[in-house]
């Protein structure tokens, strides 16, 4: 088993070892051993005494006969096996590291080791070393390791091993600086009668993974022991008394301490606190961590302990005169016919395009009702009951909406795309909603003056060389001078209309008996090459969404969390409408300025109302292509410099192709990225304007038709 490494008792402070302080060194090998090393004086070992020591590679030393054995014991062990294990266990020398010994009677080792004994047992004021051995594993690799796996030979353990004797009594030293993997290691005193031995607590566990912090001195990584006697002598301490329990109560034992926990807290010395957030638990909300509990912080439109509770916005019966869908933290209503307004409130006054040609009218839920003049009658009091006929039939009407009408009139407020079936034959420079109540004026007027027809001759000329014989003899000028859309206020939300294509469509000049059509159309800017798109398609294995009008995917996993305005997202959903949501999926099709409280974690390349029922495709996909990948991190490099170790592990591609919009009319757009708590947001400059009309000719990075951000923090960078 291999762990983090955990230094413990200091190298600086080891007894010199190595080739500096003229050690012997076992060669390299597996189980090998020691020639016997004769003993200057008798070595008590527990209530016997011993002239000779092996020094064996798998972490031991042994009396009298050497030890090949690599699968290490619980003690007791009966036999011949004297031993003494500052950590028995299979080593492999081959793998890496050294095996360095010696024994010295040289005077300042043998005094250092003299003053140590006698600072931890006071009983022996008097004793004086007269011979020492010092064993020092260095940096050894466990036999079986390899460069990959459970066991690396990267992993290296260094320890050492102290005896101490004056010929009467006797004393072991283990210390441990790394301690970097363990197979089974027993670590202590055998006596080889079966019986009397010693075990370090924790022996033959991968406790011993924590001897460099472990101690029976207080000292991290140190161990002392008297072994002279039948029974082995601890240099016993309170382990207690340093308060090494942080939040917990200590109990002391012999060589050891451990800790009881208070609630809510974990690890060896109570250091941890336990995250009680690491679950998840929290449905629909972030998760505060609180000492042996958590606190669930609900996303607006849930409720409950876990966040687990829609909170229904329809339960209050909002809706006036309309039915009502439960969304996430908002609600929509559908109108019944006659009614509008964000709770269905108001009722449309049809009288507002004043439809009663020669009369009064009287508004009514979903209809109007005429009371006309005298001498005039139909439903609109358009027939003149003196001649009995209609006025104007043959003429041209003059509609409040934005358009003219041959034949009948249109009141029709919702413009629809050509062509139209029935009645209506429309020329319409700007159909849609017109209020001239919220200010402006309609002009219209026929002319034959001259000069009038002089400059139309000449404007038909200039557009149509093909008919020079051209004079015009009639016409007529409607002008819509500062009018109003229906709806509009003094603050807040309103749609504004533009043609999408064409600026003037179906313009008409007539002379004699012949009608020319002309299209104005607005000339195309295109921004950034679409051959320098990312690839996407059929082609480039994308999904596509089923043409529809305002639909998302369901979520898509992410493999890697994506941080986004200091959160992070581990699914992600594709709208129809121009945007990308997190965890959830969304379906509004009506554009707001940012910030938006709520659900709405959304990057917004140019959300609109878009119907791909019109025309064109929505194509997405996840990658982790290794090219596409080095695409995306060149760019982002260059872009952001300061990011020079970035490195791209995940990308998703999503591409609107050839959409139109719904209706084939352009709402308000709003082209950024939106938090979802009501107050982090990034709106591009011009949004819910018809500037976004610019878009390919506008940028960040001085590249028209692209921008590119940073989104991971709670500000945007990239401008």
């Amino acid at each position: 088993m291999q762990t983090t490494i955990i230094s413990g008792y200091p190298l600086s402070q080891f007894y010199l070892f190595g080739s500096t302080a003229a050690d012997n060194n076992l060669p390299a090998n597996d189980d090998g051993s020691s020639p016997s090393i004769p003993i200057s004086v008798p070595f008590p070992f527990f209530g016997s005494s011993y002239s000779s020591v092996y020094v064996n590679n798998n972490g031991d030393v042994t009396f009298d006969t050497p030890l090949s054995q690599f699968t290490s014991q619980a003690f007791p062990i009966n036999g011949s096996h004297k031993i003494i294990a500052p950590f028995w266990t299979d080593i492999d020398t081959r793998k890496g590291g050294y095996l360095w010994y010696r024994t010295t009677t040289e005077h300042t080792v043998l005094q250092r080791g003299t003053n140590k004994i006698r600072s931890l047992f006071p009983e022996l004021p008097n004793f004086s070393a007269t011979w020492m051995m010092v064993v020092t594993w260095e940096d050894v690799a466990a036999y079986g390791c390899s460069s990959s796996g459970t066991l690396l030979c990267s992993q290296r353990n260094t320890f050492q091993l102290i005896l101490i004797t004056d010929g009467v009594h006797s004393f072991v030293v283990f210390n441990y600086n790394k301690i970097t993997w363990t197979k089974s290691t027993q670590v202590g005193f055998n006596a080889g009668d079966g019986t009397t031995y010693y075990a370090v607590n924790g022996s033959m566990t991968d406790s011993m993974l924590n001897l460099t912090q472990m101690s029976n001195i207080d000292v991290p990584g140190q161990f002392v022991f008297r072994v002279d006697e039948r029974e082995i002598a601890n240099a016993e301490i309170d382990e207690c008394q340093s308060s090494p329990c942080i939040h917990g109560s200590c109990i002391d034992q012999l060589n050891h301490y451990t800790c009881h926990c208070e609630p809510g807290y974990t690890g060896y010395n109570c250091q941890t606190d336990i995250d009680e957030c690491s679950s998840s638990p929290c449905v629909y909300g972030t998760c505060l961590d609180l000492v042996n509990g958590y606190v669930c912080n609900c996303v607006p439109g849930y409720t409950g302990r876990l966040c687990e509770i829609d909170i229904d916005e329809c339960q209050s019966s909002p809706c006036i005169n309309g039915n009502c869908t439960n969304n996430i933290n908002f609600y929509t209503c559908q109108c019944f016919a006659g009614f509008t307004g964000t709770n269905c409130e108001i009722d449309i006054d049809e009288c507002a395009s004043s439809p009663c040609v020669h009369g009064n009218c009287t508004d009514q839920v979903n209809g109007y009702v005429c009371e006309c003049i005298p001498g005039y009658t139909g439903v609109i009091c358009e027939t003149d009951q003196k001649f009995g006929m209609r006025r104007n039939v043959k003429n041209k009407k003059v509609n409040n909406n934005g358009d003219v009408t041959f034949d009948a009139p249109l009141r029709q407020y919702n413009s629809q795309v050509f062509p139209i079936n029935g009645s209506h034959k429309i020329i319409a420079p700007f159909w849609t909603d017109i209020d001239t109540r919220k200010g402006g004026y309609l002009w219209y007027r026929t002319t034959t003056d001259y000069t009038n027809l002089r400059r139309g001759t000449n404007e038909i000329h200039s557009l149509f060389p093909g008919i020079l014989h051209f004079s015009a003899t009639w016409m007529m000028v409607i002008t819509w001078e500062d009018v109003a859309a229906f709806g509009c206020s003094a603050s807040g939300y309103i749609t504004c209309q533009q043609m999408l294509e064409f600026l003037i469509d179906n313009i008409y000049k007539v002379f004699g008996n012949q009608v020319f059509q002309q299209s104005v159309r607005i000339p195309m800017v295109t921004g950034y090459p679409l051959s320098q798109f990312y690839p996407f398609g059929a082609t480039a294995g994308d999904i596509s969404l089923p043409a529809n009008d305002d639909d998302s995917t369901s979520s898509i996993p992410v493999s890697v969390h994506i941080p986004f305005f200091g959160s992070s997202y581990s699914s992600i959903a594709v709208n129809n409408n121009g945007y990308v949501t997190f965890d959830i999926s969304l379906r509004e099709w009506t554009a707001r300025a940012f910030p938006i409280n709520g659900s709405h974690r959304m990057i917004a390349p140019l959300w609109t109302d878009i119907s791909t029922l019109k025309g064109g495709f929505l194509w997405y996909r996840t990658t982790t292509n290794l090219s596409i990948l080095q695409r995306g991190t060149n760019e982002i490099r260059t872009v952001f410099p300061s990011f020079v170790t970035f490195s791209a592990t995940w990308m998703m591609i999503v591409t609107w192709e050839e959409v139109a919009a719904y209706g084939c009319s352009l709402t308000c757009q709003q082209v950024g990225f939106n938090a979802g708590d009501g107050i982090n947001y990034y709106a591009v400059n011009g949004s819910m304007t018809d500037s976004m009309l610019n878009l390919p000719q506008m940028s960040n990075i001085g590249v028209p038709g692209r921008f590119v951000f940073r989104l991971d923090e709670k500000e945007i960078a990239g401008e």
